[in-house]
């Protein structure tokens, strides 16, 4: 589960997002995959960040889960975000 927050610097566009869905990773980083679909929940968007976008994909050459955020051009956003996980080892 990963919550997404996004904001301009200044008191204006901004959004929040939750990723939910599971990752695993073979007997190499280039094993790692999204076992089925994650499900993204905009919690809620102002002003232009309704078309901004977060998405989870696995990262092959690292082994890991990677979150990757899409703004707009020319603007700084400043994100954050909190990954909570469970692991199945064996």
């Amino acid at each position: 589960e990963a919550l997404i927050v996004g904001k301009v610097s200044t008191f204006g566009d901004r959004g929040s997002w939750k990723i939910t869905g599971q990752i695993s990773r073979g007997a190499n980083a280039a094993a790692t995959q999204i076992d089925g679909t994650p499900t993204v929940t905009t919690i809620a968007t102002v002003g232009g960040a309704s078309g901004w976008a977060v998405v989870a994909q696995a990262n092959t050459t690292n082994g890991s889960l990677e979150i990757k955020v899409t703004g707009v051009a020319a603007t700084t956003i400043n994100w954050t975000c909190h990954i909570k996980t469970a692991e199945a080892v064996g």
